[in-house]
């Protein structure tokens, strides 16, 4: 529940349309939808949904909630008699989330209706969850191999690269080898298979020369299905509601090097502490492959290392983040143990301007970067904009920022981005470590456009399409990161407002298929064979759209 908004709950289970707040009289508005289940999505009978309207702090209408129970359609609808903005959420017994990911669908989110938009339909989505277990054996031997720690790791693709989420799902192997899981998401997975040698201590921070040197022998961290690679690996498909059993599965033998770091701060103390974060390039930081407290100034040892690339991040724990040293480094492990000498270091000033055609700023803006790979340590790399349109961000880390500016409203727009002078067209702050400063100026245009339309598929409106619209020409690389996506309404209207004038491409999908966007060169295709449209300042273009299937 958001802060400063209460909420008084009602329990009332329906199988007709529920009226909220009063008799439906007036003003009328309406919140429908359906409850799907992942995978085949196929309606869901029995399904508690409950709505709850949320309450502004010194609101004097008292906030309730109402429940509905769908019937074999699945579909649930409320009549609503004030405007506001609701929470939906489904439960039913035995069923759980749809998983990490799931473009558009879900089994709890927020819903606004308005005169503007008095009726709106929503898709919510649950699963049943499924098994997987299978046996660890011996490569050599087919011997099974006990306490090995294995676990499930969640595969799906996002802005058309393949993202692994390693679930907090950690079996170990009994002394046949076996291992087994319940209540896992369906959908694609990998296991990892962690040798009980590697669970210890994996940052060491007293050690001997002759301990530095030592070469660790045993079962190799492995990636199944396939043969050690996690990024050629066939990922396990599993069903809602499956028992997938993937038999036995072969574990080799090998190698596991070790790095000594010589860690140096500009500002640290004696005694000062930072924190070190390992994991493998290019799985990227989501793959923890260890994490803890290291001397600020001194030494210490990652073990464990079979041969690969790797990153650490490496931040200082100081009182504020004005304060904080950062590091990033790669390093290859190739047959031996790695001596490394790193540093830690302060970031840079990024001072700007934010200039508007009529020199007035708008209430509440602000600029934000945010870093983009590596491990996020806390930071406040956020900043007012003054009334002369001025802002300062400090100590910014040297990686890429993508750069977000918030309280625009719909009366302005990003007309151009500038950093020391040289345009930034695709949002993303490219910091150069040797300059003598860093200057960012954000010029914002004040006659945005307006496109609306319809999205059909043979002239019958598609209900509550995902619709895509990218500024043109982009580069191939930048699709993801530049497009501006909206959900379309139950009759397939859709609208999208303070648009930069300018060339662009519109493609529309249906819900269902908005995950196939995030798979590689889907969303490139698409938008290569998409419509084109142009926009003047002030205008508002009406287009219809046909549904594309990717």
């Amino acid at each position: 529940m958001r802060a400063g908004r209460s909420t008084t709950v009602v329990v009332l289970l329906s199988l007709g349309c529920v009226c909220v707040s009063a008799p439906c009289q007036g003003e009328r508005f309406r919140i429908r939808g359906v409850v799907l289940e992942a995978g085949s999505l196929q309606p869901i009978s029995g399904v508690e949904v409950w709505l709850t309207s949320y309450q502004a702090e010194g609101e004097s209408t008292p906030a309730v909630s109402r429940g509905f129970q769908t019937g074999p359609s699945g579909t649930f609808s409320f009549d609503l008699n004030r405007k506001g903005l609701y929470n939906l959420e489904a439960r039913k017994e035995g069923y759980i989330l749809p998983g990490p990911v799931v473009r558009g669908f879900g089994p709890v989110t927020d819903v606004l209706v308005d005169s503007a938009n008095p009726e709106q339909e929503v898709h919510l989505l649950l699963a049943r969850p499924a098994q997987l277990s299978g046996r660890a054996v011996d490569e050599e031997n087919g011997e099974p191999v006990p306490n090995l720690k294995v676990r499930a790791i969640y595969a799906f693709y996002q802005d058309g690269r393949r993202v692994l989420f390693p679930t907090p799902n950690l079996a170990a192997t009994d002394k046949e080898g076996r291992f087994h899981w319940a209540g896992l998401f369906p959908g694609q997975y990998l296991l990892e298979l962690e040798p009980e040698a590697e669970v210890g201590e994996r940052i060491v921070l007293s050690f001997t020369g002759a301990e530095w040197k030592k070469v660790d022998h045993g079962y190799r961290r492995n990636y199944l299905p396939a043969a050690g690679d996690v990024e050629t690996a066939v990922p396990f498909v599993l069903d809602a509601g499956a028992d997938l059993d993937v038999g036995a599965l072969s574990v080799r033998k090998g190698p596991a090097y070790r790095a000594r770091i010589h860690l140096s701060g500009e500002a640290c103390g004696a005694g000062d502490r930072a924190t070190a974060v390992l994991y493998q390039e290019p799985r990227g930081p989501l793959f923890v492959g260890a994490s803890g407290a290291v001397p600020c100034n001194g030494e210490f040892m990652l073990r464990g290392l079979a041969p690969g690339s790797y990153a650490l991040d490496l931040s200082s724990n100081p009182k504020g983040p004005e304060q904080r040293q950062l590091g990033h480094y790669t390093f290859e492990v190739a047959g031996e143990n790695v001596d490394l000498d790193l540093a830690l270091r302060r970031g840079v000033s990024v001072g700007g301007r934010v200039v508007t055609p009529e020199k007035t700023q708008p209430a509440g803006l602000s600029i934000e970067l945010r870093p983009i790979g590596g491990v996020n340590f806390p930071n406040d790399y956020k900043a007012g904009v003054e009334a002369d349109g001025k802002f300062r961000l400090t100590n910014i880390d040297v990686r890429p920022q993508r750069i977000r500016i918030e309280g625009l409203g719909k009366g302005y727009f990003i007309q151009s981005m500038e950093y020391n002078g040289r345009a930034v067209p695709d949002g993303i702050l490219r910091l150069e470590p040797v300059a003598p400063l860093h200057f960012l100026t954000v010029t914002l245009g004040d006659k945005p456009a307006t496109l609306l339309g319809r999205v059909t598929d043979n002239g019958r409106p598609v209900r509550t399409p995902y619709v895509l619209l990218v500024k043109w020409p982009t580069e191939p690389g930048d699709y993801y990161s530049q497009f501006i996506p909206t959900k379309g309404s139950a009759d397939g209207r859709f609208t999208f407002a303070g648009l930069a004038p300018g060339d662009y491409r519109i493609v529309a999908v249906s819900l269902a298929d908005g995950d196939e966007l995030n798979e590689p060169n889907v969303l490139p295709s698409l938008l290569e064979r998409a419509k084109k449209v142009t926009l003047a300042e002030r205008s508002t273009l009406e287009t219809t759209l046909e549904v594309a299937r990717p």
